[in-house]
């Protein structure tokens, strides 16, 4: 989240007007759904693209089982070079954290699923700089929520949408 200073790419997506979204609503899949969408947000360079899955049944893992099956089919697609990197968000994950490794897995709870694509291009330009990229985003988030209350804070947050989801969707007998 932005207000968090959690993404390194976030801020800079959305000045330059280069964040997309999309929805996806069928409940289960096929992952070449996705390649108009990844066609369309390459073509207009899109930085970061954000696809919601608000209808998937399954679990985290079938989640992630089928964030792999995008990755593939955008691979083959561009014969074995993604445009985007793929990371797996979803309501069920772990309730707490201890180190920055887990705190990944925290922080992906999502009111929905959803699929964040990020540009290789922009990934490699913060690789540019050296070191490893991973695991210094994840020691920066790791500092940035033990800092006291931090955790907390954005537990709340992500616990008020999830209760504005249900409530949304409850309206809508959903």
């Amino acid at each position: 989240m932005v207000a968090f200073g959690l993404c390194p790419w976030a801020v800079p997506a959305l000045r330059a007007g280069r964040v997309a979204r999309a929805v996806v609503t069928e409940v289960a899949p096929a992952a070449e759904i996705c390649l108009p969408i990844l066609e369309a947000w390459e073509a207009a360079r899109v930085s970061i693209g954000l696809l919601l899955l608000p209808r998937f049944a399954g679990t985290r893992g079938a989640f992630d089982s089928f964030a792999e099956r995008v990755r593939r089919v955008e691979r083959a697609r561009r014969e074995g070079e993604s445009a985007f990197a793929v990371a797996a968000f979803h309501p069920h994950g772990p309730a707490t954290f201890t180190g920055p490794h887990q705190l990944v897995s925290w922080l992906r709870r999502t009111p929905d699923p959803l699929l964040q694509f990020v540009r290789v291009d922009a990934l490699d330009a913060v690789k540019s700089g050296g070191g490893d990229v991973s695991g210094d985003v994840a020691a920066h988030n790791h500092a940035a929520l033990t800092a006291p209350g931090e955790a907390a804070r954005f537990d709340a947050v992500i616990r008020a949408l999830r209760a504005d989801r249900d409530a949304a969707y409850a309206r809508l007998g959903l």
